[in-house]
């Protein structure tokens, strides 16, 4: 005869209608056990499935399974594992009746467990651990309760990582393609191969639809000045024209990353100007005004928030103590490998044609047009032709047959062994001429003015070693203890008003970009979109590049932002 059964909702009690306990409650005896607290309801229960059933489905069914423990199988064991790692991470609705229901023989233990309403009887809940996921503390970003039959418990691992882990046959994402013979003709011919060449490139085939593209280097892809800077971004230029054109670069450079789908490693760190005489913090004034009417995020902080944002920098350093400083929140920093491999990678993709160790010997000319470059693998047609040759843009304006007002020196850089992170901002200084900046690696970067010769040359030099030192330690006093790792150089094309040559030459079909001195890397991914911009359209000028003319020299229309730099960068 079977007997219906009640649940106590209080203590979990499982009794007859006549209010006598069954033979499997053992509440009382777990009560004497526990010093008189509650038992947990789970253990009230002589059966599990009988529990689940309770729970999920309606009453208990009665008779021969009530005081009788029953084993699991290994398959529940396993369901209940994963109940325990995924109960706390989602809380799901137990089942509506619409939808698919779970099925097997013990289908009630195992329905409860889907469900993730709880756990087996008798089983410690863990409260979940700070670092854990928490639904609660998480809420916005924890998707919405869906029928837990079609969303598994517990987390996803890296498929992939354990396919591949082990195996010599991982499946290699091959930067550029194996190279290839030049054809006899391309639409687009761009002499050089990096950032600002790549950047073209890309923003041609992407936005343009132009595929039919060679890329010619005579060395390495991005192994000239792209190799040879210090990677700082920033816009805090002192003209108009100058502001406008760099702050629309440092907003590309924060989207690349997701661009490309490729880490350039970007971080905004902010740039700190020091100013050590009245006159200086007059013209940072000015500065940030100009800065601030264009959108730019600059602002004059005084001594006090210059230590709060430097502590380890020495606001007195002898003869020339600090007053104010410029403070432009949107500077930064990018890796300037990634970002010509990010470039190059996708204009690859889109079918350009990268050609390394292929030098530019000639530019054949026309009736006053370019129609054909020759270079050291075979001469090749074009219907028109970019220069993005940075420090040997004079001597390919000269093969073009353009009159050039553009000068080469080179800049030298350096930099110390690992430090434990003191310096997040870029810190120059317009008095000592030097700039000091850690990377994220801990080595500390030291950049100043290019050399004072003009030279077509890379190696470093002693002379301008123990000058720039001599001004870093003035900052920063410990750092007369460091080891230098590396010293480099690179040859930088200056101009007389210190900003870039974009634009139309007198030469058809022949595009300048040229000019960039020691501010290259910073425009980059703006050069590349307004120089795609002049080529896609047939030679109509971008707004953005017009004040950047080469014609500015002789019409005595200068932008002239020699003003606008504590050091060359």
């Amino acid at each position: 005869m079977h007997t219906q059964w009640l649940h106590a909702p209080v203590t979990g009690n499982l009794r007859r209608p006549d209010g006598q306990a069954c033979s499997g409650d053992r509440s009382l005896q777990h009560r004497r056990k526990t010093h008189g607290r509650p038992a947990p309801s789970g253990a009230l229960l002589g059966d599990r499935r009988a529990f689940a059933q309770h729970k999920c489905q309606g009453p208990v069914p009665t008779g021969r399974h009530c005081g009788r423990r029953r084993r699991p199988s290994a398959h529940d064991r396993l369901q209940l594992a994963q109940a325990r790692r995924g109960g706390d991470r989602c809380r799901h609705q137990p089942h509506s009746g619409s939808g698919p229901q779970p099925t097997g023989r013990r289908r009630g233990f195992r329905q409860r467990l889907e469900c993730g309403i709880g756990h087996h009887p008798g089983a410690r809940r863990r409260r979940p651990d700070d670092h854990r996921f928490s639904h609660e503390k998480h809420r916005d970003r924890c998707p919405p309760a869906v029928p837990c039959a079609t969303q598994p418990i517990g987390g996803r691992m890296p498929f992939n990582l354990l396919k591949y882990g082990l195996s010599p046959e991982y499946p290699v994402d091959v930067d550029l393609p194996a190279p290839k013979e030049l054809k006899k003709a391309y639409d687009v011919v761009i002499i050089g191969g990096g950032g600002h060449g790549l950047a073209t490139a890309y923003y041609l085939s992407r936005y343009h639809g132009i595929t039919n593209i060679a890329v010619l280097e005579k060395g390495y892809l991005g192994g000239g000045n792209t190799a040879r800077n210090t990677a700082v971004i920033r816009s805090n230029y002192l003209t108009s024209e100058g502001v406008r054109f760099y702050a629309e670069s440092v907003k590309m450079f924060q989207g690349l990353s997701n661009e490309f789908d490729f880490n350039i490693m970007y971080s905004e760190r902010g740039q700190l100007t020091l100013a050590h005489t009245d006159a200086t913090v007059r013209s940072f004034r000015q500065r940030a005004e100009v800065n601030k009417h264009f959108g730019g995020r600059t602002e004059m902080i005084d001594r006090q928030q210059i230590r709060e944002l430097v502590p380890s920098l020495n606001l007195d350093p002898g003869h020339l103590p600090v007053l104010a400083g410029l403070w432009h929140i949107d500077g930064g920093t990018a890796r300037h490998d990634a970002v010509a491999w990010g470039y190059a990678k996708q204009a690859a993709k889109r079918g350009v044609e990268i050609h390394q160790l292929t030098e530019v010997q000639e530019l054949v000319i026309e009736n006053g047009a370019i129609t054909a470059v020759k270079t050291n693998r075979g001469t090749i047609q074009c219907g028109c032709a970019v220069q993005a040759v940075a420090g040997m843009s004079s001597q390919m304006m000269k093969k073009a047959g353009i009159r050039s007002p553009i000068q080469t020196f080179p800049l030298q850089a350096m930099v110390t062994q690992p430090f434990k992170p003191f310096l997040d901002p870029l810190v120059s200084s317009s008095a000592l001429h030097c700039y000091v900046q850690q990377t994220s690696r801990g080595e500390v970067v030291f950049g100043g003015g290019s050399d004072p010769y003009p030279l077509f040359n890379t190696r470093s030099t002693l002379d301008l070693k123990e000058s720039l030192l001599a001004h870093a330690i003035e900052m920063f006093p410990f750092l007369a203890n460091a080891k230098l790792m590396r010293q480099w150089a690179g040859i930088t094309d200056m101009t007389p008003d210190y900003s870039p040559i974009m634009g139309l030459s007198p030469v058809k079909n022949y595009y300048l970009d040229a000019g960039w001195g020691t501010w290259g890397f910073k425009a980059t991914p703006i050069c590349g979109k307004t120089m795609a911009e002049l080529v896609a359209s047939g030679g109509k000028v971008p707004e953005l590049i017009k004040p950047f003319a080469l014609e500015r020299f002789s019409t005595f229309q200068q932008v002239n932002e020699m003003g606008a730099t504590a050091a060359s960068h």
